[in-house]
């Protein structure tokens, strides 16, 4: 049995230090395999853990509409445009910004297309439809790819629901990929339409640390309802048997569930 040490935990699977030299030359002589491929030594060749097209979305957001909403904005002036995806980089215009949201991503060509127009990697591209990313951060040739995780709380069915956001940050603009309508960037939208905020006078980068800082900060509105359930289980234990409360579907399922729904996006 070899140590932790001794294996390397790349690509999600142990490898041993003696195969690394070999794995490293395998690489090198491929070099079109990407950190979403994993190597295996008995069949010498990569094993593709990206899922196909047609498995990369949930089934409840396969019917998901795509739609495009564009925010154009300066100090003086702003509008809100809803543009096709053909008309997307069309929008840019000097001396503006431009925040274009893109929700649902069912619609790979419409995607696709958004991405032509702004000259955006065709691995940007394969990040976008993927929405199993970890959070994380990426420099290309004339702009910077975020991917971050927006957690919402669903009181019906006292769940956390997570999804995917990317997020491309260019000189004079912002995209942001949605998978499905709702969010967390209503106080965002708010400051823009206001002419006496500060967003109106700063740069893209300004909108964009905006729109990380929405999505992290509703992470502790979420803590608080997990918090709340915990007090509600607790009040609950003391009143009751364990046996009663298991019946509530707290202790057993849904708590563990939550915890791990949420240490996706801020431990990762």
């Amino acid at each position: 049995m070899q140590s932790f040490d001794a294996v390397y935990n790349l690509g999600g699977c142990g490898v041993a230090k003696r195969d690394a030299p070999k794995k490293r030359a395998y690489r090198r002589a491929h070099p079109s395999i990407s950190g979403n491929r994993r190597w295996s030594e008995s069949a010498a060749a990569p094993i593709a853990t990206t899922p196909p097209p047609s498995k990369r979305f949930r089934p409840a957001l396969q019917n998901a509409p795509n739609c495009c909403c564009a925010y154009r904005y300066n100090a003086t002036t702003f509008e809100t445009l809803s543009p096709s995806p053909a008309e997307c980089a069309q929008l840019r215009q000097e001396g503006t910004f431009l925040w274009l949201d893109v929700v649902g991503l069912h619609d790979v060509e419409a995607i696709r297309t958004i991405a032509d127009g702004f000259q955006l990697h065709p691995l940007t591209l394969e990040d976008i439809l993927n929405t199993q990313q970890r959070p994380k951060a990426e420099e290309y040739a004339g702009y910077l790819y975020l991917v971050l995780r927006m957690l919402t709380y669903n009181p019906d069915y006292r769940c956390i629901e997570s999804e995917q956001v990317s997020l491309i940050l260019g000189s004079d603009f912002v995209i942001s990929f949605q998978e499905r309508e709702g969010d967390v960037f209503e106080p965002v939208r708010e400051r823009l339409r206001s002419p006496q905020s500060r967003l109106r006078t700063r740069r893209a980068d300004f909108l964009a640390y905006s729109l990380i800082d929405a999505i992290v900060d509703h992470y502790f509105v979420v803590l608080e309802h997990v918090g709340d359930q915990i007090e509600s289980l607790e009040t609950q234990l003391v009143a009751q048997t364990d046996a009663d409360v298991r019946d509530c579907g707290g202790v057993d399922g849904l708590l563990p569930t939550e915890r791990l729904v949420m240490r996706y996006p801020l431990w990762w």
